[in-house]
């Protein structure tokens, strides 16, 4: 017996896909919408394979207002649907004031687009749910996932390379030659960034 139903934006990327494995065990049916730009069809097969049902997906492009109308004001409204789980990122923090980083550090000293991006949406929800106290939300901020399924059967294979990791496994797998290290010159006992990744995994 379901326990609802869920609707995944973005299911078929590296967080999407292990989110849908984790509800559908929990007994929940997902709908996954994603518009296959970092992500393909080939994560949702596999996701189907590990949890042994198949997924209703949509090719879907939420900055595109018509299927974002359809998607959300539409069907939202006319299900009657009040909650909403945000994928929002470490970046709302900026430059950490102090370590580690908890839910009560201040947020908005965003220091690049994507965090600023991640923070607005962030205030939008707050005023949301404000304004009408029915809205249940919550916001996930994420620092670096990464990592595979148990099983191998999926992980972070991204079209557009975000971070570190994704270029590290692809060295191991042979898809690519090297890795290059942009800057020698940071206050780091060899020279690289290695600081500045330590503090967000501490």
């Amino acid at each position: 017996m379901s326990s609802g139903c869920i609707l995944v934006t973005g299911g078929a990327g590296f967080v999407g896909s292990h989110s849908v494995i984790e509800l559908i065990n929990a007994g929940y049916s997902v709908v996954v919408v994603d518009n296959f730009i970092n992500a393909n069809h080939g994560s949702v097969k596999r996701v189907e394979e590990i949890c042994g049902t198949s997924i209703p997906i949509y090719k879907v492009d939420l900055t595109n207002k018509s299927d974002l109308e359809d998607v959300f004001k539409k069907v939202m409204k006319e299900h009657n649907v009040k909650k909403i789980i945000f994928s929002s990122s470490c970046t709302v923090y900026g430059d950490p004031k102090y370590l580690p980083v908890d839910e009560n550090h201040p947020t908005g000293g965003c220091t690049n687009p994507y965090g600023r991006t991640k923070f607005f949406i962030e205030e939008i929800l707050k005023d949301l749910s404000r304004a009408d106290p029915d809205w249940n939300i919550v916001v996930l901020r994420y620092f670096n996932p990464v990592g595979a399924h148990k099983s191998g059967k999926i992980g972070e294979d991204p079209k557009c390379i975000p971070n570190l990791m994704p270029y590290c496994a692809q060295i191991l797998v042979g898809k690519r030659k090297e890795l290059n290290v942009y800057g020698n010159d940071y206050d780091t006992p060899d020279g690289t960034g290695q600081k500045y990744w330590k503090e967000y995994t501490t």
